[in-house]
């Protein structure tokens, strides 16, 4: 390991004036122990991967009473269902295949507190593990059930109709929960999981979970990083299902696990497509086993046509498209014509040769039905027209991207394109967009997020593509916008692994504004970086801009991060 180059006099002498004694002996500390100090974050990163549990088995309750006799709900309640004599012999089974794949390792079990789980635990437990081998029970309720509301009664079934329409993701039941809210809490509680794990070192090397159908996909939700249309593909698992998670330290995830469906079951999925095909033909098919194709799914259409001409008999160049939201958006009336809003009163309070909001929505709306090559003409026009007036302008972007999501339903995407191909063209055109007015930069870049955010929990791969190739490596950026992208980016650490692994190889091609704003956004995550963008962090470092009235050298981000409060008081007196 080279020696980090001295420190320049003046910049020792400055944080001794300003720090004393305690802020010159940090700030040479500091730059002798860089170096070491970052490879010390390095393999902290790697012990904590290494004593994470080896494997983590999903396991659902066996057949309850509710299964068996849907009427039950009415006048008992969801946590008081019991096991049927079916339900025990499949818990004493599914114990023993657990073990055939533990051995005779040390477990935690976490286990639900309604009663079909407790008892699909204790059968478990007492017919095929060892007392020694089991070192803690822990009855958790964040991964109970989803609450369903108190006692259903009559009008269940319309509320599960209703959930239909509206997916279960989504849904929340009077006096109850949304998958939503379920998920929140299944999160909260793997983290928790995971800290206690690392923390208390019990002894166990696997984690046995028994919980519901519901809570282990939100589990695998949360960890793969599925969107809600993904999870509404995966199907509800059988009684006694076993989903078993084993670590894999080749994987640069921050919780290194994949699906061994050969020590457990197989995660089943199935998705309904429009297909079109070349002779203008539209067939409804339901293609088996989507999570087989890789992430992001959307955009995979050869693979996607290949499942399809294997489970269907066709050659896949008979495929002309593919519809991934199963026709949706046909059954929303279309929106009015443009000239139809050109006809609509402009509110007196709008500047005058502007059109108002409703207008500008409409327009968009139309433009998105057109031919190809009007659409771009069209949306491109009508932005353009809003360039003065800066706060609808931020709407502007706000709007045109949630229509290329699909935030409103009658606006999902054009007859001749598809949902994801408008989608994704969209976004590249927002970012395009949002390069050529540097006067509302921070204003569009906001409003993009915000509208991205408010539409998915996880932050979607098509925007970090759109980001990267379209906003960061554009060379007229200052370090400024580009500081203001990567901190909008990297609100939600969820896709921080797809960052990593799909663009670190061009983090080095950036533009020196964009590397320096990126090597700034990544240090909160440095304990979940690779190796390879725990480098590139430690370079940028250095070339990291200083605040006003620092003098620039090899060392100048380590100094400013150590006299910043000092600087902050020097500041403040200046401006007395």
């Amino acid at each position: 390991m080279s020696a980090p180059p001295p420190l320049h006099r003046r910049h020792l002498l400055l944080c001794g004036v300003l720090g004393g004694a305690s802020g010159l002996l940090a700030a040479y500390g500091l730059n002798a122990y860089r170096d070491r100090g970052v490879e010390v974050l390095r393999r902290y990163a790697e012990a904590r991967r290494e004593k994470l549990p080896l494997k983590i088995i999903l396991v659902r309750h066996g057949q309850s009473e509710g299964n068996l006799d849907k009427t039950l709900f009415k006048t008992k309640g969801d946590n008081l269902m019991e096991l049927t004599e079916l339900g025990s012999r499949q818990a004493v089974a599914v114990g023993k295949r657990v073990k055939k794949v533990v051995h005779d390792e040390k477990v935690h079990f976490y286990v639900s507190p309604f009663q079909r789980t407790l008892q699909t635990a204790r059968n478990m437990i007492f017919s095929a593990f060892d007392p020694y081998q089991v070192v803690a029970v822990s009855v958790d309720p964040r991964i109970r059930e989803q609450e369903f509301g108190n006692l259903q009664g009559d009008n269940f079934v319309g509320l599960r109709q209703e959930s239909t329409k509206i997916r279960r993701f989504w849904y929340r039941f009077p006096t109850g929960e949304s998958g939503a809210d379920v998920y929140d809490r299944t999160r909260q509680w793997w983290d928790s999981m995971m800290d206690r794990h690392l923390m208390e070192q019990s002894g166990a090397s696997s984690i046995i979970v028994v919980t519901h159908g519901l809570t282990m996909r939100l589990i695998l939700m949360q960890l793969f990083h599925w969107s809600p249309n993904t999870f509404h593909t995966v199907w509800n698992p059988d009684n006694c299902a076993m989903y078993v998670l084993q670590k894999n330290m080749s994987s640069s995830a921050h919780y290194p696990y994949f699906v061994d469906e050969a020590e457990g079951d197989r995660i089943m999925s199935s998705i309904d497509l429009v297909v079109t095909f070349q002779d203008n033909t539209t067939k409804q098919l339901t293609m088996v086993d989507y999570l087989s194709i890789p992430p992001p799914r959307t955009l995979q259409l050869p693979a996607v046509k290949q499942l399809l001409a294997e489970q269907f008999g066709f050659d896949p160049l008979d495929i002309k498209g593919i519809d991934f939201y199963n026709g949706i958006f046909q059954r929303f009336k279309l929106p009015p014509s443009i000239q139809d809003v050109a006809a609509t009163a402009r509110p007196s309070c709008e500047p005058a040769g502007l059109p108002h909001t409703d207008q500008v929505r409409g327009m968009i709306s139309s433009a998105l039905h057109t031919a190809d090559g009007k659409v771009w003409r069209v949306v491109q026009k009508v932005i353009d027209r809003r360039e003065a007036w800066p706060r609808l302008a931020k709407e502007n972007a706000g709007m045109l991207l949630g229509f290329a999501q699909g935030a409103h339903g009658s606006i999902r995407a054009t007859p001749h394109t598809g949902f994801f191909w408008g989608s994704r063209d969209f976004l590249y055109l927002v970012c395009r967009y949002i390069r050529a007015r540097p006067e509302i930069f921070d204003a569009m870049v906001t409003a993009m997020f915000e509208e991205v955010y408010s539409m998915d929990p996880e932050l979607p791969a098509e925007v970090i593509d759109a980001v990267f190739k379209e906003l960061l490596v554009h060379e007229g950026l200052t370090f400024a916008q580009c500081e203001h992208v990567i901190d909008k980016l990297m609100q939600r650490g969820e896709q921080i692994e797809y960052l990593f692994h799909e663009w670190s190889g061009v983090f080095p091609a950036l533009p020196a504004a964009a590397r320096q704003a990126l090597a700034k956004g990544l240090l909160p995550s440095v304990g979940r970086c690779p190796h390879a963008a725990l480098d590139f962090v430690l370079k940028e470092l250095d070339a990291l801009p200083q605040p006003e009235g620092c003098a620039r050298h090899t060392n100048a981000w380590w100094w400013w991060y150590v006299s910043f409060g000092c600087m902050r008081r020097r500041q403040r007196w200046r401006k007395r």
